[in-house]
C-alpha cells in the first residue's frame, strides 16, 4: 500500500497542476476566471491529461513517452512561483474547512479504498477486457478491427487511455490501476468537505442547511453501502463509478452557472469539458450533452454566440480522436451503436455480431448473466426478474426516485412552479439519460450519474416542506448520529477487509490482475496467446484471443496491420 499511496499523491499532484493549467489557459480567453475546488481543479486536469492521450494514442502507444509528454509541461509550470503559491492555496484551503471529525471520516475512506485497490484484482470485466484493453493502449497505436479478437476489445474510452498513462511497469510487478483509487479520494474529499461546511454554518438557515447537508450524507452513504458504486471502482479499472462522477460534477457546476454573471462564459466552458469528458469515457453518457446543448438554445435565442463556439468546438476536439478510434477498431464511430454507420472498411465487424452484442449488453444488465433464450421477454416479465436481482439499496434508491415522480405527477401544478429553465434542463437531461439507461442497459451502476441527479430535481419542488419537517428536529443530533454509524460501519468494513481479504504483499506493492496459463501459437508470423481452460485474458499478454483464430484472420505479418472477419 505505500507504493499505492505515493502514487494516489503523484496522481494527484498532477492532475492538480494540470487542471490549474487549463484553468489558467482557459481564463486568458475569457479574461476572467472562477475559483474552483481542489477535487473539482483535479477532475478537469484528468480530463485534460485524458485528452492529450487519445491525440497521442492515434500516433504512438501510451508508453512512458506518452507519460513524459505530459509530465513536462507541468514540470515547466511549476517552475513559476505565482503557479506554486496558487498551488499550494487550493490544496491548503481545500483542507483548511474540514473539522478533526472530518480528517477521521476522510482517514477512513482512504484506508478503505487502499485495502480494496492493493487486494487482486479478481473483477470480471477487468480480467477480460478493461485490463487488456489499457495495454493495447499502452503497447501499440489503434490496430485495424482490434474487435474481432473479442467484441468489448472496440470500447476504445478516454478513461483506458488515462488507466494507461499513469500505469508503470518500473517495478516489474503486476500492474495495478492506480487512477481508479485516486479519483476516488478526490470524491471524498469534495464531498467530505460539503458535509462539513453545511454541518459548521450557524449564519444561515438552519432548516435549509440540514436539508443540503442530508442529501450530501445520503449520496455518500449510498456510493459507499452499494458495492456496485464506490468499492467496485476501487475493485476493478471499471469506469462506471467515474462517469457517474463526472455527470453528478457536471449539473452541481450547471446549478451554479449564470450566464447573465461576469465570468459566465469561463464556467460555462467547464461544464462543457465535464460533459464531453464523460461521453468520452462512455457513449451512454452521451445525453448529458444535453446540459450545455440546451443551454446554447437559450444563449442562440440571446444572440450570445459565444456559447455556441464553446460548445461545438468543444464537442468536436475532444470526440474527434475516441470516434477515430473507434472506426480504427471497429468500423463504427460510435460503437457499440450502429449510429452514422457510413464507413466499409475490410475491418469493420459484421453488422450481425453488433446486433448480437447489443443483446448480450442488455440481457446482462437486466439478468446479470446472459442467456439467449431471454432477450425477448416482454416488459411485464422481465422487470419482475430484473427487480429480484438487484440489491435492497438499489431498490431502495430506485424506490425513491419512483416516488417522488409520483409525487410530482400528483401535484404537477404546484411542482411546475418550482422549476425555472435551468432546473427544467436538469430535469429533461437527467430523465432522458436514466430513460435511455432503463431501456438499453439497466444495471444501476451503469445509470447512478443520471439517476441522482434525476432523485435530486424530483425532490426539489418538495424541499420547502422537507425544511418545514426538519425545523423541528435536532439536527445536530442526528446529524451526528448519522455520521458516527456510517464511520463505525466503514472503520468495521475496513477491519473485514484487513482480517479475510489482506496479504503480507499488500503492504508495499498492490497484488494486482491475476495470472493465468496460456498457450502461444502463431498466425502469419504473429504471436498470440490463448488461455487455458477458458480462463479470461487477466495478465496475458496482447494479442490474448479467446479462441485460435477461428473468427478471425490477421490483414498482415504484424500486430500493426490489424484483423478482419474470416
Amino acid at each position: 500500500m505505500v507504493i499505492l499511496l505515493l502514487g494516489w499523491l503523484y496522481i494527484s499532484f498532477l492532475c492538480l497542476v494540470w487542471g490549474n493549467l487549463l484553468l489558467d489557459i482557459i481564463a486568458k480567453l475569457f479574461t476572467t476566471r472562477s475559483v474552483y475546488e481542489f477535487s473539482i481543479t483535479c477532475l478537469a486536469g484528468l480530463s485534460a491529461i485524458g485528452i492529450i492521450a487519445m491525440y497521442l494514442s492515434l500516433f504512438m502507444p501510451l508508453s512512458w513517452k506518452a507519460h513524459a509528454i505530459i509530465l513536462v509541461p507541468a514540470a515547466i509550470y511549476c517552475l513559476r512561483k505565482n503557479a506554486r503559491i496558487d498551488l499550494k492555496k487550493k490544496i491548503s484551503e481545500s483542507f483548511s474547512h474540514i473539522s478533526v471529525w472530518g480528517y477521521s471520516f476522510l482517514l477512513a475512506c482512504i484506508v478503505l479504498i487502499a485495502l480494496i485497490n492493493s487486494y487482486s484484482i479478481v473483477h470480471p470485466d477487468t480480467l477480460t477486457y478493461h485490463g487488456q484493453i489499457i495495454e493495447w493502449f499502452e503497447k501499440y497505436k489503434p490496430v485495424p478491427g482490434l474487435v474481432h479478437l473479442r467484441s468489448q476489445f472496440g470500447f476504445q474510452s478516454l478513461w483506458f487511455a488515462s488507466q494507461a498513462v499513469f500505469r508503470t511497469d518500473i517495478f516489474k510487478q503486476p500492474s495495478p490501476f492506480f487512477l481508479g483509487g485516486a479519483v476516488l479520494c478526490w470524491y471524498f474529499i469534495f464531498v467530505i468537505n460539503k458535509i462539513n461546511l453545511f454541518r459548521k454554518d450557524n449564519k444561515s438557515d438552519t432548516a435549509k442547511n440540514s436539508a443540503v447537508w442530508i442529501g450530501w450524507a445520503i449520496l455518500l452513504a449510498y456510493t459507499l453501502i452499494s458495492w456496485r458504486e464506490v468499492r467496485l471502482a476501487a475493485a476493478s479499472a471499471s469506469p462506471d463509478f467515474m462517469v457517474a462522477l463526472y455527470i453528478f460534477v457536471s449539473v452541481y457546476l450547471f446549478i451554479q452557472y449564470d450566464p447573465e454573471r461576469a465570468g459566465g462564459n469561463y464556467h460555462f466552458s467547464i461544464i462543457v469539458l465535464f460533459c464531453c469528458t464523460a461521453a468520452s469515457i462512455k457513449f451512454s453518457a452521451a445525453p448529458l450533452l444535453l446540459l450545455p446543448c440546451m443551454s446554447v438554445i437559450l444563449f442562440f435565442r440571446q444572440q450570445k454566440l459565444a456559447g455556441l463556439r464553446i460548445f461545438f468546438i468543444s464537442v468536436v476536439f475532444i470526440l474527434i480522436p475516441l470516434l477515430i478510434r473507434n472506426i480504427i477498431a471497429t468500423g463504427y464511430p460510435f460503437y457499440p451503436s450502429s449510429l452514422f454507420d457510413v464507413f466499409h472498411y475490410d475491418w469493420k465487424l459484421d453488422k450481425i455480431r453488433l446486433i448480437q452484442l447489443q443483446h448480450y449488453i442488455t440481457v446482462c444488465a437486466r439478468f446479470a448473466i446472459y442467456d439467449h433464450t431471454t432477450e425477448n421477454l416482454p416488459f411485464s416479465v422481465w422487470v419482475v426478474t430484473w427487480w429480484k436481482n438487484i440489491s435492497y439499496m438499489d431498490r431502495s434508491f430506485l424506490s425513491s426516485i419512483l416516488l417522488l415522480m409520483i409525487g410530482n405527477i400528483i401535484f404537477l401544478k404546484y411542482a411546475i412552479t418550482k422549476f425555472g429553465k435551468k432546473r427544467l434542463i436538469i430535469l429533461l437531461t437527467a430523465f432522458t439519460g436514466s430513460l435511455l439507461w432503463f431501456i438499453k442497459a439497466p444495471d444501476p451502476r451503469f445509470g447512478t450519474g443520471f439517476l441522482i441527479c434525476l432523485l435530486y430535481i424530483l425532490y426539489l419542488p418538495f424541499h420547502e416542506k422537507f425544511q418545514l419537517l426538519l425545523g423541528g428536529l435536532d439536527f445536530k443530533k442526528i446529524s451526528r448520529l448519522f455520521m458516527i454509524c456510517l464511520f463505525f460501519a466503514i472503520i468495521s468494513y475496513c477491519g473485514y477487509r484487513f482480517f479475510y481479504f489482506f496479504k503480507k504483499e499488500q503492504v508495499l506493492y498492490p497484488i494486482g490482475m491475476q495470472e493465468f496459463k496460456y498457450k502461444k501459437f502463431y498466425r502469419n508470423g504473429i504471436e498470440m496467446y490463448l488461455p487455458e481452460n477458458g480462463m479470461p485474458c487477466g495478465l496475458t499478454p496482447v494479442p490474448c484471443v479467446t479462441d485460435s483464430s477461428k473468427n478471425f484472420i490477421p490483414r498482415g505479418n504484424t500486430i500493426n496491420d490489424g484483423f478482419k472477419e474470416r
